[in-house]
C-alpha cells in the first residue's frame, strides 16, 4: 500500500493486480470509507452527466439549511411532467416535511421533491423569489462542491437532469456519498427499499415510495443511489459491507449499472480481504484463541488486506505484566502481525468479567 495524492481526500491507494475488471461504464471508482482507501479507479475524473446523482449533493445542502421538521408547501412550479420524470405524484398545496421530501428525492428519486426542496432552501439562503431561489440553490451546490473537494463537477439543476455544463467524476461522487453517510437521517434513508411519507394539505394521505436502486434488500447493500438519462446512461452509487468496512463504488455512463457493479465488486472480492476482528468473532485463528484462554476483545475493527498479505497473517498474544497499572480487567493484547509487521494492536479482557458495548 502507498500514499497517493490522487486518492481523493486522504484516501490512501491500496495497489491491486493488472486484470482489471471487464465493465461497460465510462467511469469507475471503488472506496473504502472505513479504512480510507482507494480499491479501484478508471477514468475516475473524467466529467461526465450526473443524471440524478446529482441529488446526493442536493440533499446534503437541504441538510445544512433546512430543518426536517419544517413543513414545505408545494408550489406549481415545483411539478414535474410525470411522463418524463421520477416524481411522488404532489400537487400543489400539498404540504410535507422536509424529511418526507428528502424521503421521496432519494428513494424514489422525485423531480418534485427536489425542486420543492431546493426552492424551500434557497429562499432560506437568501432569495427572494422562486426562481432567484433556484439559482441560489444550485449556487450553494457548487459551493459545498468544492468545500469537500469535488474539483471537477458542476452543478445547473438539483434533480440532475440533462443540461449544458452539468457533470460530475465518479471521484467526486464518492467523495459526496462519504459526506452523506456523516448525516444519520441522509443514511438512513439511502438504506430504504421502501418508504411511506405523510402528505397534508386538501388531499391528506399516505404516498409509498419505492427505492429506484433494485439492490437495497440483498444482504450488505445500505445504498445510495441511481441516475438514468439519455446522456448519462446507467449510473449507480452503491455502498456495501464487507465485515465492518464501508466499501462505495460508482459507475458512470454504463450500459448494465448492475452488472457492473457485480463484476467490479467480485473482482475487489478476488485480490482483497476484509479481516474482521470483534468481540462477537469473525477472524477463526484468533477467536479459537480467545475462547481457549477465557479473554475478549472491547472493540471491532476490520483489517484491508492484499490477498496474499492476508495469507501471512499472524496472530500474538501478549500476557499484561500486572505491575503496568492499566485497568484491572485488562489481561494483555493481542497483537496482528502481516510479513512479520505490526498491522493492529488491541487490548484483551477477562471474558467472565467484561461485557463488550455494544
Amino acid at each position: 500500500m502507498w500514499s497517493s495524492s490522487e486518492a481523493g481526500g486522504s484516501w490512501r491507494h491500496v495497489v491491486t493486480a493488472l486484470d482489471p475488471p471487464q465493465l461497460t461504464a465510462r467511469a469507475a471508482i471503488a472506496v473504502d470509507l472505513t479504512n480510507q482507501a482507494l480499491l479501484y479507479a478508471d477514468n475516475p475524473d473524467a466529467p461526465l452527466p450526473p443524471a440524478s446523482t446529482a441529488k446526493i449533493v442536493t440533499a446534503l445542502v437541504v441538510a445544512g439549511t433546512l430543518d426536517l421538521d419544517e413543513v414545505v408547501e408545494i408550489q406549481p412550479g415545483d411539478l414535474v411532467d410525470p411522463a418524463v420524470y421520477a416524481n411522488m405524484g404532489l400537487a400543489a398545496g400539498d404540504r410535507l416535511t422536509v424529511e418526507g421530501l428528502l424521503t421521496g428525492l432519494l428513494v424514489a428519486s422525485a423531480g418534485d421533491a427536489a425542486n420543492a426542496l431546493a426552492r424551500a432552501a434557497g429562499q432560506r439562503l437568501g432569495a427572494p423569489t422562486d426562481a432567484a431561489a433556484h439559482q441560489r440553490f444550485v449556487a450553494e451546490m457548487n459551493r459545498l462542491a468544492r468545500k469537500l473537494g469535488m474539483r471537477r463537477s458542476w452543478f445547473v439543476a438539483p434533480d440532475g437532469r440533462d443540461m449544458p455544463g452539468q457533470v460530475v467524476t465518479a471521484r467526486d461522487l464518492a467523495i459526496a456519498t462519504e459526506a452523506l453517510f456523516q448525516e444519520p437521517v441522509l443514511e438512513r434513508i439511502v438504506s430504504f427499499p421502501t418508504a411511506t411519507v405523510r402528505v397534508e394539505g386538501p388531499n391528506p394521505r399516505e404516498v409509498t415510495l419505492y427505492s429506484t436502486n433494485q439492490w437495497l434488500g440483498l444482504p450488505g447493500v445500505h445504498g445510495v443511489k441511481t441516475g438514468t438519462t439519455p446522456a448519462a446512461g446507467q449510473c449507480l452509487v452503491a455502498a456495501v459491507w464487507r465485515g465492518d468496512a464501508r466499501v462505495v463504488t460508482v459507475v458512470l455512463g454504463s450500459q448494465d449499472r448492475y452488472a457492473d457493479t457485480q463484476a467490479l465488486l467480485d473482482w475487489l472480492d478476488r485480490h482483497l480481504a476484509w479481516v474482521r476482528v470483534a468481540p462477537d468473532g469473525g477472524f477463526a485463528p484468533l477467536d479459537a484463541a480467545l475462547r481457549e484462554r477465557g479473554l475478549t476483545l472491547a472493540t471491532s475493527r476490520t483489517l484491508l488486506l492484499t490477498r496474499e498479505d492476508a495469507a501471512t497473517l499472524e496472530v500474538r498474544l501478549e500476557a499484561l505484566p500486572s505491575s503496568t497499572g492499566r485497568a484491572q480487567w485488562q489481561q494483555g493484547t493481542v497483537v496482528l502481525l502481516v510479513r512479520g509487521q505490526e498491522v493492529l494492536s488491541l487490548p484483551l479482557y477477562a471474558a467472565d468479567r467484561f461485557a463488550p458495548v455494544s
